[in-house]
């Protein structure tokens, strides 16, 4: 399974959408933490470890799970893998674990950005630094919903193996979950927005429980997809 992880990384290298991506992330960060931690009171800039980092790093470590897939299909790549790896639930679990492994790493790097422009800001007291486990909780909530959403875009990626059909149900799936209230926060496509805007200081988000169960149900569906033979495709 390593050998499998380590493929999976070397084709995220590999390739320009991961590097796109995450230059984007950085950049975003790194203006946000400049227009608005620099300027910022402390408790703002202290929503920006959790919020700020989250939502605009979740959201395209998602879009990369969906084409990190989308495009093997699209250039029938994912034949070689298969071909090379009969037991189809080890390729995409080692997909799962780059792409997851990536968004953890962006959502560190966006979160110590924020933490940096605070520090300068308003100091290690302004930023609670002696509260070291509110400030662990929002590092590691934070990186675990990144990490589920990008997982969440594999699983779709792979369920309908076109990145634009994926796109579609993206958007169409928050609008509908927005609309609904029963399902706003709940549903998997905005679950992780509750736990990338949550702000309480202690206990798990229930928008993480949510979303950990939706990326469950996804990749299963996406293992039952996988056992479609894709010579036949």
């Amino acid at each position: 399974m390593s050998h499998l992880v380590r493929t999976e990384l070397f084709k995220l290298r590999s390739t320009k959408g991961p590097w796109v991506a995450s230059a984007a992330v950085v950049l975003a960060q790194l203006l946000f933490a400049l227009l608005i931690g620099m300027q910022a009171e402390s408790a703002l800039v202290r929503n920006g470890l959790g919020p700020r980092a989250g939502v605009c790093t979740g959201y395209p470590v998602l879009l990369l799970g969906i084409t990190a897939i989308t495009q093997e299909y699209r250039y029938r790549t994912i034949v070689g893998a298969f071909l090379t790896t009969p037991a189809r639930w080890r390729v995409l679990a080692a997909k799962a674990a780059a792409v997851a492994g990536l968004g953890a790493a962006l959502s560190a790097v966006a979160q110590t950005i924020w933490l940096g422009a605070g520090l300068l800001r308003h100091g290690a007291a302004g930023m609670h630094l002696d509260q070291a486990g509110e400030v662990a909780r929002l590092y590691w909530v934070t990186a675990a919903g990144v990490a589920l959403l990008g997982v969440l875009g594999l699983a779709l990626g792979t369920i309908v193996r076109n990145s634009t059909a994926a796109l579609v149900v993206l958007i169409v799936g928050t609008i509908v979950e927005g609309a609904l209230e029963q399902f706003r926060y709940k549903g998997p496509f905005t679950s992780g927005l509750q736990v990338l805007s949550d702000r309480t200081a202690h206990g798990v988000p229930p928008g993480l429980v949510a979303l950990c169960l939706w990326v469950a149900v996804a990749l299963c569906a996406a293992l039952v997809v996988l056992r479609r033979d894709e010579t036949d495709s």
